[in-house]
Formats: structure tokens, sequence, C-alpha cells
């Protein structure tokens, strides 16, 4: 059924390759299982539980082999006529973000830049005089996001640094209040959460550790992928549909969130060692009204999954007159006096203010003094409006009040 030989088997267990071994078994098994019940009556829940449990292994089993890669990718928004129109390619784009993922272990680095803004230093200035706007959202359902701009993000399994360029804002956060958001990454997918909590595997596991609805469906063939289909419900009725190639990695070729809207990946490439990486998806959110689809596309342009690393790929620079918050301590903030390259090595460094100047003592930019001398110039021209229609007051009361006392005089003289 899988091809596999008895030498083959002989071969695969001599190669001591725990990740190939568990991802075989949990393969085997999965498609015995599903064939039998595509053949009989469904298997009783005990046998279901255990069935998916065993799917959601072998995709953390396959996503655990990749310990370190270096990814370059993008991130396109866009719609398209119907999702077939949107799978085929066929988006009219609105917005790209040029991405680089680099990981190994707990070291991570992430950098997302938008597509207009990548080598146009020249017009930072006049971007970050537009009103700021949010970051993109990461949460499923999100791919009508409309602001688009440039993100970083470095990690070193402590100490993390999120940036937002165009605000010039980067907050920093340890162990203790980490916000595990690397952005939008061809694993997360944009629709997976922080630390891809809702990945195929940790999804199946915490519905089957916490005794939720799960129903193993059954084989499917899906845009010519032959996968099987897990269905999970939660105490508000929603659903998850997750197919998932049991012949590649387990990688989920489809996820439907109750129908408001669905994920597909509809390309993977076979890695060394047997593993199975994702290198295009497409998250795809109906517009019920026109019946069209917005659409936003992870592609993987190139991708160095043997090669571990260099040091100083795990690195980002910040800009001068970057406010810098630590999410850690409150009231620790500080303004980069000059320009910063943060890399893993001096992480530490975000928490001194040495070389840098407090919030309060931050030097106002061309805009700031601009206004600030037209808040004076108005003060002053008030001030004198103010004195001017004091003066003539007071000449008419002090007449007023003479002419008063000269009344009261002449009446005394009398």
């Amino acid at each position: 059924m899988l091809g596999l030989t008895p030498d083959r088997i002989r071969l695969e267990i001599t190669s001591i390759c725990a990740v190939r071994v568990a991802m075989w078994f949990a393969s085997t098994v999965g498609i015995f299982v599903a064939r039998a019940a595509s053949c009989s009556a469904e298997p009783e829940e005990a046998d279901q539980r255990a069935t998916v449990s065993v799917l959601a292994e072998g995709y953390l089993a396959n996503r655990r082999a990749f310990e370190f890669a270096t990814c370059r990718y993008e991130v396109t928004y866009g719609s398209a006529q119907s999702p077939k129109d949107a799978l085929a390619g066929k988006v009219v784009v609105r917005d790209k973000l040029l991405g680089t993922w680099v990981f190994d272990g707990q070291r991570e680095r992430c950098s997302l830049v938008n597509e207009k803004d990548r080598g146009d230093r020249e017009k930072v200035d006049e971007q970050r005089s537009r009103p700021a706007v949010a970051a993109p959202p990461e949460g499923p359902g999100m791919a009508t996001a409309t602001a688009m701009p440039s993100t970083q993000f470095i990690d070193d399994g402590n100490i993390q640094v999120s940036y937002s360029p165009e605000i010039r804002v980067a907050n920093v956060s340890t162990a203790d209040n980490r916000q595990a958001n690397s952005g939008i990454t061809p694993w997360n997918m944009g629709v997976m959460g922080a630390g891809e909590s809702m990945s195929p595997g940790k999804l199946i596991l915490e519905f089957v550790q916490n005794r939720k609805d799960v129903a193993l469906v059954g084989d499917e063939m899906l845009n010519g992928v032959r996968a099987l289909t897990v269905k999970l419900t939660d105490a508000e009725k929603r659903t998850v549909r997750i197919s998932l190639d049991t012949a590649r990695g387990f990688l989920p070729i489809h996820m439907d969130f109750s129908g408001d809207f669905e994920l597909f990946i509809t390309d993977v490439r076979q890695c060394s060692g047997g593993r199975y990486f994702p290198m295009r998806s497409c998250e795809l959110t109906p517009n019920k009204k026109t019946g069209q689809v917005t659409v936003r596309e992870v592609r993987v342009v190139s991708l160095d999954v043997d090669k571990r690393p260099d040091a100083d790929e795990f690195g980002i620079t910040l800009d001068a007159g970057t406010r810098v918050i630590n999410l850690a301590r409150k009231n620790d903030r500080f303004v980069l006096n000059q320009s910063d390259f943060v890399s893993i090595a001096n992480l530490a460094d975000l928490t001194r203010s040495r070389g840098r100047l407090p919030q309060d003592m931050e030097p106002p930019d061309e805009g700031q003094r601009r206004g600030s001398s037209r808040l004076y110039l108005f003060a002053a021209a008030n001030g004198v409006v103010i004195l001017i229609i004091a003066v003539i007051v007071g000449r008419r009361c002090f007449r007023s009040r003479r002419k008063v006392s000269d009344t009261h005089a002449g009446a005394n003289q009398e």
C-alpha cells in the first residue's frame, strides 16, 4: 500500500532515524485505519481518538524534524473571482510582503518588509509622517487586513524584540511575558496562532486530551491528493475539518474553519531525511455578497534546511528615534539617539539605557518643532489681543468711575 518492501523497511530501521520511523509508523497506522473505516463500520470512539492522536503525532514529528532553516518567502494579499482561481494563482494583488525567516532551535528571526518600501530608504521619513497603523493581524480569518506595515522580530529563547519600523516602536519582552508571536511564516500560515498553538497536531491533541468532540471522517481525495480527514467540534458547535496528507509529513492540505474561511496547502517540498516543508498555502475568505474571495497567499521563494544559519543572520537594525519599551518593566522606556544593530548576542543591552535618551528627554523632530513654533505664535497673538482688550476695558472703567466721582462731588458741594 505504501510501496515499502521488507528490504526498504529494514533499511529504514537500520538508519536509526527516529523521525523517519515515527512518520512511517504513523502513516501506516493512519492509512490502515482509514481504509478499514471506509470499508466497514466506523470504529469505536476510543479507536478514533487513538487514531487521530497518531495522526497528530505524525504532524508534530515532521514539524520537529526541522531544527533549523533559512527561508525567503512572499505574503500576498488580494482577491480572486473564485476559490478555483485563487488556488490557480489568478489573484488581483493588493499588497505584498517580502519575508525572511531564520530559526535554529529557540533562536529565531522573522522579517516582513512591504514590497513598496524595499530598498527605498529615502521615503522612510515621509512614510513615518503618515498616521500610525496597527500591526497586521495574526489570527485566523484575517486575510482581509487592510494595513500591511513592515515588521521585524528576533528571539533568543528568553528575550524577544518585536519592531515596527513605520511607527518606530520596539517592544522588549522576556520569558515571563513573552508574546510568542513571530508574524506570518510558511509554517503558521497566519492562521495557526502564536507559537503555532493551533497547528493541526496541537489542536487535535488538545481536543483528544480534553475529551472534546473528535470524529474520524475517513479517506478523501482533495485536489488529486489522498488525505485523511478529521472533524473537531467545540462546545459552541464550531467545527474545524482537517485533511492530512499522510504520505507527505501529515501536512494539512485543507482546513475548513466552520465555513468562515479555508486554508489550502498546494505545494510541498520533500527535503532530506524524509521531511516535508509547505511551499505554498492560500487562506481564502469568502465574500457572500459578491461571490469573490479575499486571498492571503504564502509562497516560499528559497529554502535551505541543511545548512545551519550563521550567527549574523540573527539580527535587526533599530532606527534612530525608535521608542524602546520594556514590557517586563512598564516604566522602562527610552528612545534611541542613533541607529542600533541588535543581535542575539546583545539582546540584553536593550534593557540598559546607556548611550540612549530617556523618553522624557527625547529631542523633538522637525514636525514637532514646527508645531511648537506655531503654538507659540498663536499663544503670543492671543496674548496681545487679550492685552489690548484689557486696556480698552480698563480705560472705559476708569472713565466711568471718574465720571461717577465727579457727579458725587458736585452733589456734595450743592
